[in-house]
């Protein structure tokens, strides 16, 4: 019965360096986590701001209407030549 302090007091020792060890690798965890969440949402935000000033330029907008007109003139030749067998 002498020794039991000695061993109550070494398994509540052992016991706190494990949670020790838990809570430090939980800890580098959440800021590893955290850190990433940062590093996507700068990149969501820099494409979302990129995206709105490339749909904003004229450039961005002539070569819309530009392929918008081909897939029409596509299109309308097609019908044409459908047309033309008939």
């Amino acid at each position: 019965m002498r020794y039991l302090p000695y061993i109550l007091t070494g398994i509540f020792m052992t016991a706190t360096a494990l949670q020790t060890v838990y809570i430090h690798d939980t800890n580098v965890l959440l800021d590893t986590k955290d850190a990433r969440i940062e590093r996507l949402t700068e990149n969501v935000n820099y494409w979302q701001a990129s995206s709105i000033d490339n749909s904003n330029s004229a450039t961005f907008q002539r070569e819309r209407c530009d392929a918008f007109y081909d897939v029409v003139g596509d299109y309308i030749d097609v019908t044409n030549q459908i047309k033309a067998l008939d």
